[in-house]
């Protein structure tokens, strides 16, 4: 049992021994190991010596540098500092000065203001004795005006005086291609009611003659006509011939007038130039009826029992021509406005504009075509009078640009004449409206 028991001890110490002599073989490595990386962290350890000793030696000769900066700066800025100090004092030599010359202002100022002061009083004895001066030429003038008044009414009325005025005018038809007739004449009288400034009341009388225009000049009509072969045959004899003709009935119309009129005229003051007026005007119109007829077409018929007898003409021309006469007369109110818009020595510009209505008893027909062919056969009356019938309203627009030079005036003008049933009569007018006042003169 003790052997046994020896021999297990020994077996143990045997394994033990093994196995401490391997561990002491890798303790031994360890150790070794550890020597390596002591010896490695030694190595580095010395670099990082070296490097932080490079970067020491550095960092002194960085210092060094700039204490030599400094020391440089230090005597920019001393020299900076002495500049300014320079400056400094010529700047205060400056003040002193601008102080020295603003009391020499202040000096100059007060001697100015005594002066302004002596200047003033002189002034005001000088106004003064001016003031008194006017007063006497005041009175003197008073005086030389109550003495000349008589002369100052002269002028008055002279400035007042009447004016008689002569228009030579073209009319343009637009709706003719005959330019012969188209002529418009006023003789016109404007005066002042008092022959003097002062009032507002003005006559305006005077006579026209004016070639009428209007719109629906130029009427065509289609007719069938019956015409004799032979004028001397009687037509009720049953196979004699005759034509038939389709005929064109062509009417133009053309109208003159003659007038006097009378208007009343009151000025509005608050308005300047602007007028109320009556309107009171006679008028003789002369409507002249022309008709062409173009025959179309034409056949021969023969007259039968069979058939009524239609109505045969001996003849038919190819123009007629008849002239009918119109008395009339307008009653109406309306306005006038006189407006001088350049005036000079030389050259005026005035616009003249003048609106009329009320009652009149033109006719329908003084601006109707009339088939002057049907009138001849119809045994026509050439006088119409018309006094009391057919009254209706009227409207008148007379307006006018005149462009004065020396006693002459350029117009250019329209007036439109109306009753509300009918296209208007109108004329557009170029001419001369002649001072014959001044132009007398010129003969004296």
């Amino acid at each position: 049992m003790k052997i046994k028991l020896l021999i297990i001890l020994l077996l143990i110490g045997i394994f033990v021994k093994g196995q401490v002599k391997n561990d002491s073989v890798n303790v031994i490595k360890e150790i070794k190991d550890i020597k390596n990386e002591v010896s490695t962290i030694n190595k580095s350890m010395m670099d990082f010596k070296s490097e932080l000793e490079s970067k020491i030696n550095e960092k002194d000769k960085t210092i060094e540098k700039l204490k030599k900066q400094k020391s440089k700066d230090s005597l920019e800025i001393n020299k900076y500092k002495f500049v300014r100090n320079e400056q400094l004092n010529s700047y205060i030599e400056s003040l002193d000065s601008i102080n020295s010359i603003n009391k020499q202002i202040n000096d100059l100022k007060k001697s100015l203001l005594k002066e302004k002061d002596d200047v003033s009083t002189k002034i005001v004895d000088k106004l003064n004795t001016l003031i008194n001066n006017k007063k006497k030429h005041l009175d003197i003038k008073k005086d030389l005006e109550s003495k000349d008044s008589s002369l100052k009414n002269t002028t008055e009325a002279e400035k007042a005086s009447d004016y008689l005025s002569y228009l030579n005018a073209y009319n343009f038809d637009f709706n003719s291609t005959d330019k012969t007739s188209g002529y418009l004449g006023n003789l016109n009288l404007f005066f002042n009611i008092k022959n003097s400034k002062a009032t507002k009341w003005y006559i305006n009388t005077g006579l026209k003659k004016i070639d009428y225009s209007f719109s629906n000049n130029n009427v065509t009509e289609d007719k069938i006509d019956n015409i004799k072969l032979n004028p001397l045959e009687n037509i009720n004899t049953v196979g004699n011939k005759y034509l038939t003709e389709y005929n064109r009935y062509t009417t133009s119309t053309k109208i003159k007038s003659w007038s006097g009129y009378f208007q009343l005229l009151h000025k509005i003051t608050k308005i300047k130039n602007l007028y109320l007026h009556a309107h009171t005007e006679f008028q003789i119109s002369k409507a002249i009826f022309k008709t062409s007829i173009q025959t179309l077409d034409t056949i021969t018929n023969t007259i039968t029992n069979s058939a009524p007898t239609p109505t045969i003409y001996n003849t038919l021309d190819n123009e007629y021509e008849i002239d009918k006469t119109y008395f009339g007369y307008y009653l109406g109110v309306g306005t006038t406005g006189d407006f001088l818009i350049v005036d000079n020595s030389d050259f005026k510009l005035r616009y003249f504009v003048q609106f009329s209505t009320g009652f009149s008893n033109i006719q329908e027909g003084n601006s109707r075509s009339i088939n002057a062919f049907q009138e001849v056969k119809n045994n026509y009356s050439d006088f119409t009078p018309n006094f009391d019938s057919n009254k209706h309203f009227f409207h008148l627009l007379n307006t006018y640009v005149s462009n004065k030079i020396n006693n002459l005036n350029l117009i250019i003008g329209t007036e439109i004449r109306g009753n509300y049933l009918s296209p208007p009569l109108y004329i557009f007018y170029v001419g001369i409206n002649s001072d014959l006042d001044k132009i007398a003169n010129l003969f004296q």
